[in-house]
C-alpha cells in the first residue's frame, strides 16, 4: 500500500471518530501525521497503572478493557471499548501516571496518536481543542450515569438496563445480543460479581424473558425485560 493509499485510510478512520467529526481538514491532515497503527495479541496491556499515559487510541477490530487494579491486586473494569470506540484522551492530560490499565480482550488492531503529537496539534488548531473538551465532557456525563447506576440501582435493574442497552432488535418485541467479554468482565463493568450476574440472568430465563447460548443473549420479550423492577 502507498503512502498515499495510508493517509486516506487514516483520514477515513479519524473523520469517522464522534470526536473528529466537526475539526478542519488541517487538523485532521495533521494529526493523520502523527498515527500509527499497532497489532496487539490478545492479553496484550496497551497501557500499565503507574505509567505516563502513551496517547490516544483508536480500536479498528477487537475488543481493549479498562480497568483498575486495588493494593491487592482485585479488577474493577470501567470499561470494554469495542470496534469504532476511542480512550486515552482525557489521560493525557493529567501529567500523572496512568491511573487505569487498558489490555486487549483478543487479537486486535488499534490506531495510536502519540501524546505529543495531539498537544503539536493543540497549540496549532484550536478547534481540535474545543473538540476534545466536548469528548471528554461527554465522557464525564457517561461517568456520572455509571456511578448513579451503581449507587442508586439494584443488581437487577443494572443488568435489565445493561441487556436493553445493548440488545439489537429482531422484531417488535424481542431482541438478540453478544456479550463482549466473559461473563465475569462483563459482570465487573456492572459492578457486579460473577456469580450475581449469572444469578439475574437465570432468574430471567426462568420468567421466560431471556434465552442464553454461551455468549448470545436472545430476548424473548421485550416488554417483560423492560416492565420488570
Amino acid at each position: 500500500m502507498n503512502h498515499a493509499a495510508i493517509d486516506e485510510t487514516t483520514r477515513f478512520i479519524l473523520r469517522g471518530q464522534p470526536l473528529f467529526r466537526k475539526v478542519s481538514e488541517a487538523a485532521l491532515g495533521f494529526l493523520g501525521q502523527g498515527c500509527e497503527q499497532i497489532h496487539a495479541p490478545k492479553g496484550e496491556i496497551l497501557c500499565h497503572k503507574g505509567e505516563p499515559a502513551p496517547g490516544l487510541f483508536c480500536v479498528l477490530s477487537g475488543k481493549v478493557k479498562l480497568a483498575v487494579l486495588s493494593a491487592e491486586g482485585n479488577e474493577r473494569v470501567l470499561e470494554i471499548v469495542q470496534v469504532g470506540g476511542m480512550f486515552g484522551a482525557a489521560l493525557m492530560f493529567l501529567d500523572q501516571p496512568c491511573p487505569l490499565l487498558a489490555q486487549t480482550l483478543e487479537d486486535s488492531r488499534l490506531m495510536r496518536i502519540g501524546r505529543e503529537h495531539i498537544e503539536a496539534a493543540l497549540v496549532r488548531f484550536p478547534d481540535l481543542a474545543l473538540a476534545l473538551l466536548g469528548g471528554m465532557s461527554i465522557r464525564l456525563q457517561s461517568l456520572v450515569r455509571d456511578v448513579e447506576a451503581c449507587c442508586l440501582e439494584s443488581a437487577q435493574q443494572r443488568v435489565r438496563n445493561y441487556l436493553l442497552a445493548m440488545a439489537i432488535p429482531v422484531d417488535y418485541n424481542r431482541g438478540r445480543l453478544d456479550l463482549p467479554a466473559s461473563k465475569a468482565v462483563v459482570a465487573s463493568s456492572l459492578n457486579l460479581t460473577p456469580e450475581t450476574f449469572s444469578r439475574e440472568l437465570h432468574r430471567l430465563v426462568e420468567a421466560s424473558v431471556i434465552r442464553v447460548e454461551r455468549r448470545c443473549i436472545w430476548i424473548d420479550d421485550l416488554g417483560a425485560l423492560r416492565s420488570r423492577r
